[in-house]
């Protein structure tokens, strides 16, 4: 059952100006802090040709393909209907700081410095 695992970026574009477009208007973020509780701020987006990843407030959110368990998902093949945001509960309560998608891999960076992965690992690029 893929989803991220501890460990011992390719950018698009239009990936990630799909990405953002699509953070903003499905799952209610805002550049900024809000006092409206259902909005959370936007802290980093990462893309890359096939899905995406946003960071809100303390929540990991991932979209797109999945069919190697590059999302964290805790399986593989499409995120929810492929295109809506998922949060990325593998993650909850780790601090992820950062996060880059690879071409069928995602790593995350956790405020304590440990770094998680998840996805095609078949020449070792998880670690």
């Amino acid at each position: 059952m893929p989803s991220f695992s501890p460990l011992k970026p390719k950018l698009s574009a239009v990936g990630f100006i799909g990405a953002l477009c699509l953070a903003l208007s499905l799952i209610g973020c805002s550049n900024k802090k809000s006092d409206n509780s259902a909005q959370s701020a936007l802290k980093a987006v990462a893309t890359s040709f096939a899905f995406s990843f946003v960071i809100t407030d303390g929540k990991i959110y991932a979209a797109g393909d999945n069919e190697y368990g590059q999302l964290g998902l805790g399986d593989s093949g499409k995120g929810a209907n492929g295109i809506a945001f998922t949060e990325v509960t593998s993650l909850k309560g780790k601090n992820i700081t950062a996060i880059v998608a690879g071409g069928a891999h995602s790593l995350a960076l956790a405020k304590n410095g440990k770094v998680y992965a998840a996805g095609f690992n078949e020449y070792g690029q998880l670690g």
